[in-house]
């Protein structure tokens, strides 16, 4: 160790105030640089971090409110396919659809209407059951008239049976709903 000392000391004649000055200098800039500037650029980052994250955040809400929008915009587009509702309406599609049987030669003995509630999205829904009889492809035929001639008009179900094979006539139960734009 008294090497060293002696190496030291023999350094620090040798060196003169200015080398001992700008030695003293780098290392208070060392110690500055560790104390002060590693932890404002690791608080930096931190807030750099936030701010991406808020950027995205309002840019997500941005994204969504669009898509609220442009959703909104697709349903009343959809909405304004339908025709509006009311008895007259209901009567029209009624008329409409006797209208494809008797086209059909198919005989419709006695339907039954109800009412579906309105979901709150503005469509009222209007169920009605048919009992048709007549041949098979009549009956084909008569769904597909409709189906094309009042396309607000869904056929949910079709139970078909025909009483013995000698028989060219069917009995069919189908169910129907239709779809109308809320009045309110």
């Amino acid at each position: 160790m008294t090497r060293a000392l002696w190496y030291l000391r023999r350094w620090l004649v040798q060196a003169g105030p200015a080398r001992l000055a700008s030695v003293a200098l780098l290392l208070g800039a060392a110690l500055l640089h560790w104390a002060v500037t590693l932890p404002g650029a690791a608080a930096l980052a931190e807030e750099q971090q936030r701010h991406r994250q808020a950027q995205a955040a309002t840019a997500r809400a941005h994204a969504s409110d669009a898509g609220r929008a442009a959703e909104q915009a697709q349903v009343a587009g959809l909405l304004a396919r339908f025709p509006a509702g009311g008895n007259e309406a209901l009567g029209a599609a009624v008329i409409q659809v006797q209208a494809a049987a008797d086209a059909r030669r198919l005989l419709i003995d006695k339907g039954s209407y109800q009412f579906g509630a309105d979901a709150g999205h503005g469509v009222e829904r209007y169920n009605f059951s048919l009992p048709v009889k007549g041949a098979y492809p009549a009956v084909r035929g008569f769904v597909r008239q409709v189906q094309r001639e009042l396309p607000h008009v869904a056929l949910d179900s079709a139970s078909i049976s025909r009483a013995g094979r000698a028989d060219a006539a069917v009995e069919a139960q189908l169910q129907f709903s239709a779809y109308f734009r809320s009045a309110r």
